[in-house]
C-alpha cells in the first residue's frame, strides 16, 4: 500500500477553531492512519502575513496547528498564487488537497486531483 500525502490549504487550518475538529484525526479516519498530512511552507507564509496585517488571533492559532502538524519545505517562492502553488505541489506529489475553498476545490478536481471536503466533525472524499 502506497503511502498517502495530504497537504492543507490555508482555510482549513481555520476550520478546527471555529468547528472544534480534530482534522488531522478526521483525515486519518477517512484515508488512514498511516496518511503522512504537511501544511506547506508557503501556506504557513501566508498565514504570517494574515496575522500581521489583521492581528486576529486565528491565525496566530491557525499558525500553531500548522506547526503541530508539521510544514512541507518547499521551492515554491509565492506571494499571491497561494491556490497555484497548491496545485502544483499536489500534483507533484500525488497528494490530495484539503481545502474549503469551493474555487480552488473545483480548479483541483479538473486537474485530476484527489481531495478532501471538512464538513461538520469530518473529512469526506470528493
Amino acid at each position: 500500500m502506497s503511502e498517502k500525502i495530504v497537504f492543507l490549504d490555508t482555510n482549513t487550518l481555520l476550520f478546527p477553531l471555529r468547528y472544534k475538529l480534530n482534522i488531522t484525526e478526521a483525515i486519518k479516519i477517512e484515508l488512514g492512519s498511516e496518511t503522512k498530512i504537511m501544511v506547506p511552507d508557503f501556506v504557513v507564509n501566508e498565514l504570517e502575513r494574515l496575522y500581521y496585517l489583521r492581528k486576529d488571533p486565528k491565525y496566530s492559532f491557525a499558525l500553531q496547528l500548522a506547526k503541530h502538524i508539521g510544514i512541507f519545505k518547499t521551492k515554491i517562492k509565492t506571494t499571491s498564487q497561494v491556490d497555484d502553488a497548491l496545485i502544483s505541489l499536489c500534483l507533484q506529489k500525488n497528494a490530495y488537497l484539503v481545502t474549503l475553498d469551493k474555487k480552488l476545490l473545483r480548479k483541483a478536481i479538473k486537474k485530476g486531483i484527489k481531495t478532501l471536503q471538512l464538513k461538520g466533525k469530518k473529512a469526506f472524499k470528493e
